[in-house]
């Protein structure tokens, strides 16, 4: 017994120490707001913040991470310009022509008021096709393209989610998220 005990142990160490993926890989999809808030910094820095001399304050807001953990939604806030930006932050993993995987992740800025359009128009288009989506239980899709983006809308037993491709990246969001991020963009000034 203790044979087939030390046996298990040195595969499941040796497996761990010598393999060619990430030991944590089940960890990798953890992007919370957070490490989101971390990178946002320097996106503004390098492209949302025009390159003066002078003192700038800006502030960026985390508002709502998918459950996924693939689309975290930020708010930036330039202070003295009154520019405010809807940031949103894709995630993803990637795999090399060796097969090493990697996380790959971009930003996608828009402004305060198409980014208001746009979210309400996909809460606007789940809300008026529920029977649609709630008759047909995960075989039900709406599809809405706008700015690059594409929304798939579909239910999965009674939750509505939000699959929102951009750029390569596929992430995966639900109402509630979409809720919170309108909510908090309008409250802005």
């Amino acid at each position: 017994m203790k044979w087939i005990i030390t046996q298990i142990a040195i595969l499941l160490f040796s497996t761990n120490v010598f393999s060619q993926l990430p030991r944590y890989l089940f960890l990798s999809k953890d992007y919370n707001k957070e490490f989101s808030l971390y990178k946002a910094k320097v996106y503004a820095l390098k492209n949302l913040i025009d390159s003066t001399n002078e003192l700038l304050k800006f502030k960026i807001t985390p508002i709502s991470g998918a459950n996924s953990g693939e689309l975290t939604t930020l708010i930036f806030e330039s202070l003295p310009e009154k520019k405010i930006e809807l940031l949103l932050a894709f995630y993803g993993n990637y795999w090399n022509e060796s097969g090493v995987t990697y996380t790959g992740y971009a930003f996608k800025n828009i402004k305060k008021s198409q980014a208001i359009q746009i979210l309400e128009r996909v809460y606007q288009i789940a809300n008026q096709n529920k029977k649609f989506l709630d008759d047909e239980l995960d075989e039900g899709n709406i599809c809405y393209r706008t700015d690059g983006i594409t929304f798939l809308i579909y239910n999965v037993w009674g939750a509505t989610k939000i699959r929102v491709f951009w750029n390569g990246f596929d992430s995966e969001w639900d109402s509630k998220s979409l809720e919170k991020t309108l909510t908090n963009l309008k409250s802005k000034i």
